[in-house]
């Protein structure tokens, strides 16, 4: 039934009062009356209480707030901001300057924390892509010096070693026991020629092979000639190199002899002494720095044979010479390693 219990009461009752017949007794009919007073009036309590239920069990529908204007908005997220700039670890907040334009800034600047990036995984190359081309042996030799293998020293045959040994007694033994003077004539000097640069090639030939140093050969083939030469069959001067000529070129003569023949005997020696002390491939293996010490050498070598034809050649100033040396070499290694 979908109608009001109170409607039905009351349809109910009156259908009921026309059925009432006028002969009942007066004390039915009021008693009547009274049971259906009654009856109405519980029927009203009941529908009353019913409503009052239905009221207190209906959800209640609030409104939703509405959204601030801009301007709160932009005061709420500033709020916001220093709350939780307050609430960081102390390493976290940012450092302010102690300048009073500074604090100013900050004060009005909003603080923002800069935004996290999430970490994505990098992509995946597709698998068909072709494969790169190797580099070539020679570009590959260019990029990376370091990796390569040192190259070996070659020693020569022993037997090279002893024929310029022997050939070395016998040159000496000649000029200086052998009888040259500057009468000698032309096939001695000839021959004294021809000794002079087979006892070069065979000395310093074979170390310029061994050690792969360019300009040895002939330096100290020249070098040791020139002094050979001049002591065999150039007389002695009878005045200093002060005094000039006419014995100023051949003192020149014997000093460029001096420096090449000194330059080739301390060049390999350099060279190998920088392999063993250096570690680094590149200062190894530098050639440029076994020219350069090696010439240092040489200079120093005619600088103390003219201090000997001035007269003036004492301990103190070979100190000073090599003392001198030292401190350029010691300046120029330093602007190379900058």
């Amino acid at each position: 039934m979908t109608d009001d219990p109170l409607t039905s009461n009351q349809a109910e009752l009156a259908e009921a009062e026309p059925r009432r017949s006028s002969s009942a007794p007066p004390q039915l009919r009021a008693a009547i009356s009274r049971a259906l007073s009654r009856r109405k009036a519980e029927l009203q309590s009941q529908s009353v209480a019913e409503e009052t239920v239905a009221v207190e069990i209906a959800p209640t529908i609030v409104a939703e707030p509405e959204p601030p204007m801009p301007l709160r908005q932009e005061r709420y997220r500033v709020a916001a901001s220093r709350a939780l700039s307050r609430l960081r670890p102390s390493s976290e907040t940012p450092q302010i300057a102690n300048s009073t334009s500074n604090r100013g800034r900050d004060r009005t600047r909003t603080r923002l924390r800069p935004p996290t990036l999430p970490n994505q995984p990098l992509p995946k190359l597709p698998t068909d892509q072709p494969v790169r081309r190797e580099l070539p042996a020679a570009v590959v030799a260019a990029l990376q010096p370091d990796s390569l293998p040192a190259p070996e020293i070659q020693r020569p045959p022993l037997w090279v070693a002893f024929v310029a040994g022997l050939g070395w007694t016998a040159m000496l033994l000649w000029v200086f026991f052998g009888g040259l003077s500057p009468q000698s004539g032309f096939g001695v000097r000839s021959l004294f020629g021809l000794a002079t640069v087979a006892l070069g090639l065979t000395t310093w030939l074979p170390m310029q092979w061994a050690l792969r140093l360019p300009a040895l050969t002939w330096r100290g083939t020249v070098g040791w000639a020139i002094i050979f030469w001049i002591l065999a069959f150039v007389p002695a001067p009878t005045t200093t190199i002060a005094a000039g000529l006419p014995d100023l070129p051949i003192y020149l003569i014997f000093l460029s002899g001096v420096f090449l023949a000194s330059n080739a005997m301390v060049l390999p020696i350099v060279y190998v002494w920088g392999i063993r002390r250096y570690h680094n491939r590149a200062q190894r293996f530098d050639v440029r720095r076994s020219h350069r010490q090696a010439a240092e050498a040489g200079i120093f070598c005619s600088l103390c044979v003219l201090l000997a034809a001035m007269n003036i050649f004492e301990p103190v100033t070979v100190l000073l010479l090599i003392a001198i040396l030292v401190l350029s070499e010691m300046v120029i290694l330093s602007l190379q390693a900058k």
